[in-house]
């Protein structure tokens, strides 16, 4: 009978379309239909709607602890290192006591460039002293740009220098306040955020002059002073995140585990040498759409602070300065290649012979199967000058220029991004044709030597033409103070005037052409197809010079600096150079004066406290010597040569092992380790350790063995012993490794030879 209803139930469940069911899931409907009804809006703890807003919660959960949660945690950690003193900060003015008491001035922060260049290739900007607070009146002008606008290698002869005497001498009733802040080796990266900041202090005109260090700088293709990178994005975030603390600590950490491949210590130009880049890399291109980039952005910092904005091409040596490297087409075959140096060759000899319309002809043959090897180009420019075929001339040094492997100037494309950037940006903005303006200052139309002192850094001479082309730009177009309504603009004084303002003489040029002329000896200058002409103008400029330094010519030099400072006495640059020169005289009672001076109106000049030092020191007032090297290292901690200078003040008072502890502190700390156990060891042996200065000097050479340092105080080493051959060897591997080595060591060396009978002549090129 239980079977008959349960075939009932079945074709009843049938007859209704449902399925059968267990028992349990019969249970569990009836389960549901005894709870309560809910609205439908109220989602119930098994139902659809609560399990979506579960998911929601989770997500919600998830991306809080992927993003705010390490975001706390990161303001946290930076919160951290601030207050526990970690890291540098990355503005470029600081705020730092004035002359006065109670005054504050904004500085240069000498950590500045610890963001931009990697450790051991640290360079600082030139010493700043502006006032915090602007004065009534005060026209302020702010220079960007590298080391040919800071006015290397002398910046108290800069064309910002010069600029301010004209504007002075031809607007006395102005007051005119001139910033430099350009530096060595950056780039319009770096100059960027140098000009954003500085339209924050009230600037009323911006002089640009940037260009050449597109591709050896900062994220350039060189990739020496930094990694290579293209994408302008990139770049911005690295440097905004090296602004925090936790972007340097994270820097720090990946610095420990880096290369150790890249240079330790400045090596000036030799550090880019394998850094070739042909003109039709594909790299250029990106460099160009980020100079344009940076540069309006630049002029837009200033145009938005209210500033007018002058921005300068950039003019090279030309005439004077070979390609440093030169590269054939990628796709010249081996057979085509043998065929081009045939001919080529035959055309350096016939230039070489006198034969110039001939030789001409061969470089014009060698540019029908190779016309991109820049050395080529410059010999047929050279020719054809000599022919006095100006404009195809300098058409071809121009192509020279463009064609340099080594790309330490500004060429056609970077002149040309400029001139494009200016005419596309505000009224305010203004071009300053600096390229075409040179051209037409010199001899045929092509700057050469008459402006430059190698190959981009100006002489006095081409920072006064600079000087005058922004002047009258100045006067012309600016809403500046200059103009006067329909009045004409004042003059400028001439060279001489702005020469005599600054205290610049022959004793000025004499130590100028010297710091250049010893650059030549090493690469990539002395690689440069003209060095040997070029360097023998040097040595005769330089004669020339020394003869009229005279006594009675010293006697004028020193009246000049003190008639400068009389006109104008807050001048602190002019003072500084002043007791240079005294203390080179040996007048160390006035040079102290005037370092003294110096300190007094800037006390934050780290250099002039060092300058003190050195003097008190050599006087024998030991105490107030390294008083003045404390202060110096107070403001600037990494100063490596000053710890030496303290370290030879505490063994002149008998402290030899105070002298050892710092000289090994300082070995310890430095990236260039080679380097820093040279300079020790020459301190041991001066203090009669030859043994132990053999222990580091052998070490250094372990690190090293091309330190040339190492080599040439090794040498000192054994030629005091009596080690003749020993000490020529080492010296002689000195000028192999560092052609610049040779006149410091070409006297010891020759008078050795002879010694050994041995006689050798020193290739001083």
């Amino acid at each position: 009978m239980g079977s008959r209803r349960k075939k009932r139930d079945q074709e009843s469940r049938q007859d209704s379309g449902t399925k059968p069911s267990s028992g349990r899931e019969t249970n569990l409907g009836a389960a549901r239909e005894e709870k309560p009804q809910t609205d439908a809006s109220t989602p119930n703890a098994v139902g659809k709607p609560a399990l979506a807003l579960s998911r929601r919660r989770k997500w919600l959960f998830r991306v809080i602890a992927v993003t705010v949660v390490p975001l706390l945690m990161l303001a946290f950690l930076e919160l951290a290192l601030r207050i526990f003193g970690y890291g540098y900060p990355t503005r470029f003015f600081i705020e730092r006591p004035g002359p006065n008491e109670g005054e504050t001035v904004y500085a240069e922060n000498l950590d500045f460039g610890r963001r931009f260049f990697p450790p051991g290739l640290i360079k600082y900007p030139t010493t700043i002293s502006m006032p915090k607070v602007k004065k009534e009146g005060t026209y302020r002008i702010f220079i960007l740009g590298e080391s040919a606008a800071m006015g290397f290698p002398d910046p108290t002869a800069s064309f910002a220098r010069i600029l301010e005497v004209m504007l002075r001498e031809a607007y006395p009733e102005t007051r005119f306040e001139i910033v430099n802040t350009a530096m060595t080796a950056i780039n319009s990266h770096v100059i960027r955020e140098i000009a954003f900041e500085c339209a924050q202090h009230q600037p009323d005109l911006f002089i640009v002059h940037v260009g050449n260090n597109e591709v050896v700088g900062q994220f350039g293709a060189a990739g020496v002073i930094g990694a290579y990178s293209p994408n302008l994005r990139v770049i911005r975030t690295s440097l905004w995140v090296k602004q925090m603390r936790v972007g340097q600590l994270l820097g720090s950490m990946m610095g420990e585990f880096s290369s150790k491949d890249g240079p330790k210590s400045w090596d000036g130009m030799a550090m880019f040498r394998k850094s070739r880049i042909g003109a039709d890399d594909s790299r250029l291109n990106d460099m160009l759409n980020n100079f344009g980039s940076n540069l309006r952005e630049i002029c837009s910092a200033g145009t938005d602070a209210g500033a007018d904005v002058l921005v300068c091409t950039i003019p090279v040596n030309l005439r004077d300065s070979a390609p440093f490297a030169s590269e054939h087409s990628r796709d010249l075959s081996a057979e085509r290649l043998a065929e081009w140096e045939s001919i080529y060759n035959e055309g350096v000899s016939l230039e070489e012979a006198g034969k110039i319309s001939e030789a001409v002809a061969k470089f014009e043959m060698a540019a029908g199967i190779d016309d991109r090897f820049a050395d080529l180009q410059f010999r047929a420019a050279r020719c054809l000058a000599r022919l006095g075929k100006t404009e195809p001339a300098k058409q071809k040094f121009k192509l020279a220029r463009d064609l340099d492997a080594l790309r330490f100037r500004s060429e056609t494309r970077i002149n040309d991004a400029i001139r494009d950037a200016v005419q596309g940006m505000p009224a305010k903005a203004h071009l300053v044709d600096a390229e075409r303006d040179f051209e037409a200052v010199s001899p045929d139309g092509i700057p050469g030597e008459d402006l430059f002192l190698e190959h981009v850094h100006m002489n006095f001479h081409g920072n006064y033409a600079l000087a005058k082309s922004i002047f009258l730009t100045l006067a012309n177009v600016t809403r500046s103070p200059l103009r006067n309504g329909d009045m004409p603009q004042s003059a400028p004084p001439c060279e001489a005037v702005c020469a005599d303002r600054l205290a610049y003489t022959n004793s000025s040029r004499f130590t100028t052409e010297s710091q250049i002329r010893s650059m030549f000896f090493d690469a990539p200058f002395n690689e440069q197809l003209d060095h040997v002409e070029r360097d023998k103008r040097g040595d005769a400029r330089l004669a020339d010079l020394k003869a009229k330094m005279q006594p009675a010519d010293l006697e004028t030099t020193a009246a000049a600096f003190e008639n400068a400072l009389h006109r104008d006495p807050d001048d602190w640059m002019t003072r500084e150079k002043f007791g240079a020169f005294l203390a080179s005289r040996g007048d160390v009672v006035r040079a102290l004066d005037q370092f003294r001076h110096v300190t007094r109106q800037v006390p934050h000049h780290y250099v002039a406290h060092r300058q003190q030092g050195k003097i008190l020191l050599a006087v024998g007032k030991y105490e107030e010597a390294q008083a003045a090297f404390e202060a110096a290292i107070k403001i600037l901690p990494d100063y490596t040569t000053v710890y030496y200078d303290l370290a030879n003040a505490a063994a002149a008072q008998g402290n030899i092992t105070e002298a050892i502890a710092i000289y090994e502190d300082r070995v310890n700390k430095e990236l260039d380790k080679a380097e820093a156990l040279s300079v020790f060891a020459n301190f041991l042996i001066s203090h009669g350790k030859s043994a132990e200065a053999r222990n580091r000097l052998d070490e250094a050479l372990k690190i090293n063995p091309e330190c040339a340092t190492a080599h040439i105080i090794m040498g000192h080493l054994l030629a005091g012993e009596g080690a003749t051959q020993g000490a020529i060897a080492h010296y002689e591997a000195a000028i192999r490794y560092r052609a610049g080595s040779a006149p410091l060591v070409s006297k010891y060396l020759e008078g050795l030879r002879k010694e050994a009978g041995n006689v050798k002549s020193i290739d001083r090129r």
